[in-house]
């Protein structure tokens, strides 16, 4: 009698681990169409750029809050309060007095590639000219990150408007600022030299009417 050994059948463990690993897969592009942002995020290139595109001169410290609020109050008063905490100002401090404080705005371009889900950091110091001495400032201010960039892309470009006081130490000045990733300095820019504010400026910044809290 002719007796055939029947063939090997596949390990059920294998195709069941082959099953497993399929229906995780298609389960997890199915959460990515639905939270893209949780995708694991891979690059082999990075890359950051920053340049001043301008500054403006004579700013007071509460002019730049109302600026960047866009005249929101709720989120004018987030910026004194977070003044208030780096500046350690007394809580009975009224709100306006490190307000009326003089000094120019940069218009900041940052473009960055390969930081995706990151949140880069603006730092800037005001230099003499034509010495190109930087300006001693307070501890609380010499090291104080003057504006967060949340990269949400592979490749993200966007402009900040960061305000800087004016120690009234030279005739004229020029912006240096860097664009840093958790205290690694990825890029650095100066601005063109411009000229300080007169006496007569700063005198009519420091009169001026401030605004409510």
């Amino acid at each position: 009698m002719n007796t055939r050994e029947p063939e090997p059948r596949p390990s059920i463990s294998i195709a069941a681990a082959t099953a497993f690993f399929l229906m995780i897969s298609a389960g997890l592009a199915a959460l990515y169409a639905i939270k893209p942002e949780w995708k694991p995020y891979v690059t082999t290139t990075k890359r950051a750029d920053l340049r001043v595109l301008a500054v403006d001169r004579g700013v007071t410290r509460d002019q730049w809050r109302w600026r960047v609020a866009n005249g929101d109050m709720k989120k004018r008063n987030a910026l004194v309060t977070a003044d208030a905490k780096v500046l350690k100002a007394p809580r009975d401090e009224a709100c306006t007095v490190h307000g009326k404080q003089a000094g120019y705005v940069a218009y900041i371009r940052s473009t960055a590639e390969g930081f995706k889900r990151r949140e880069l950091n603006v730092r800037m110091a005001l230099y003499a000219y034509p010495s190109r001495q930087r300006l001693e400032s307070t501890v609380a201010e010499e090291y104080r990150t003057l504006a967060s960039v949340p990269v949400d892309a592979p490749t993200d470009s966007s402009v900040q408007e960061v305000w800087i006081y004016d120690p009234v130490a030279a005739r004229r000045y020029f912006l240096r600022a860097g664009f840093y990733d958790d205290g690694v300095l990825l890029a650095v820019a100066d601005s063109k030299p411009f000229l300080a504010l007169t006496d007569a400026e700063l005198h009519a910044l420091r009169t001026l009417k401030a605004r409510p809290c």
